[in-house]
């Protein structure tokens, strides 16, 4: 049995990058659910889609193909025509934006320095903030099949101090190093994970860009100590960018979040 592809008719999908191009009318495409009233909506409307063979190269590699300014862009998994911005010709190519953004990374751990990376730090706590005072918001196991608990918790807007502009790799950057800084001036030096963002596509007005996920999170997790440590209990701090889900609790947002973690890896042994 063949699978028909429910893709707007007039768009024809490219051999070569598997985009679209063509043209098809507004009736066949979603609305924006954040636009109720739209008075310049006409279901009889014409928009045309581009695909990746049609953009200029990729000013980072030269290789790649990033979507062509001042067109539009099918995309699929939505099913919307979306424009892309005269300023999208300086974006990068989704393989340059992955190397940016290990970078960034990479750069936000090595402008701490050693201290952040320590793998035996003293468990100087203040109280009520240590399952083992007897205050743990929630405990869950790891794929290793490791407990941890949860101890601490923070969660912020990703760009809450962004008051205009669009992101771009620097500023992102620079974001995650403030990350990595709030958790340290919060809960000292000890172990911290950031696990890299996955960019998404933003809208605002029009306007597509790929930016973070708006939901910055903070945890402080503790758990038995690490076999040949020599130490009581082991913690880590973990920093991570997502989405608000309202259709799940945070705390199983949290553990969806984290189970993959290299607890034995990442974590530090902690004086009991």
């Amino acid at each position: 049995m063949q699978i028909t592809e429910r893709i707007p008719p007039g768009l024809v999908r490219c051999k070569t990058c598997g985009g679209f191009s063509g043209t098809t009318f507004e009736k066949y495409l979603s609305r924006n659910p954040n636009v109720f009233d739209d008075s310049n909506y006409d279901p009889e409307q014409k928009v045309s889609a581009l695909c990746l063979c049609h953009g200029p190269l990729c000013r980072g590699c030269g290789v790649n193909r990033i979507h062509r300014p001042i067109s539009g862009h099918y995309y699929e998994d939505i099913n919307m025509i979306l424009h892309v911005p005269a300023f999208a010709a300086g974006r990068p190519c989704d393989s340059c934006a992955s190397r940016w953004q290990l970078e960034a990374l990479q750069a936000s751990t090595a402008s701490l320095g050693p201290r952040d990376k320590a793998v035996h730090i003293p468990c100087e706590l203040r109280p009520g903030e240590s399952s083992r005072h007897g205050y743990i918001i929630h405990m869950f196991q790891l794929n290793s099949n490791r407990m941890v608990s949860l101890s601490a918790m923070l969660v912020m807007p990703t760009y809450a101090s962004l008051v205009s502009g669009v992101p771009d790799p620097d500023s992102d950057a620079e974001l995650i190093l403030q990350a990595r800084k709030r958790a340290r001036a919060i809960w000292g030096d000890r172990p911290t994970h950031v696990i890299a963002p996955e960019y998404e596509y933003a809208i605002d007005a029009g306007r597509t860009y790929l930016r973070m996920p708006p939901v910055e999170y903070h945890v402080w997790l503790e758990s038995g100590p690490i076999q040949s440590s020599g130490k009581g209990c082991s913690q880590l701090a973990v920093i991570w960018f997502g989405r608000c889900h309202g259709y799940v609790s945070l705390l199983h947002h949290v553990e969806r979040s984290l189970r993959s973690l290299p607890w034995e890896k990442l974590a530090g042994g902690c004086d009991p």
